[in-house]
């Protein structure tokens, strides 16, 4: 386990410990911390993929559309793309 995964599991078990055996605001209070776990989740991810994007974004449409031409010839892209009556 990393140092963000410790991190958000502290959290989360933070929040269902405060707000145990409270009633009305209970609710939202874990909802708000719910939510500010998943924003920094979604940080991280983030920050982590375009880390590790290796192509420019010229060379991703390159490899997108070789793909999808690739699926076009095998006849597993959608329907509307591999529709031969022209």
């Amino acid at each position: 386990m990393n140092k963000a995964d410790s991190f958000v599991s502290c959290h989360i078990v933070a929040s269902f410990a405060t707000t145990a055996g409270q009633h009305n605001c209970s609710h939202w209070r874990l909802m708000d911390r719910l939510n500010t776990v998943a924003r920094l989740v979604y940080t991280i991810t983030t920050a982590f993929l375009h880390r590790f994007q290796w192509l420019r974004v010229l060379e991703r449409i390159k490899f997108r559309l070789a793909v999808l031409s690739f699926h076009c010839r095998k006849k597993t892209a959608l329907a509307y793309l591999t529709n031969d009556d022209s």
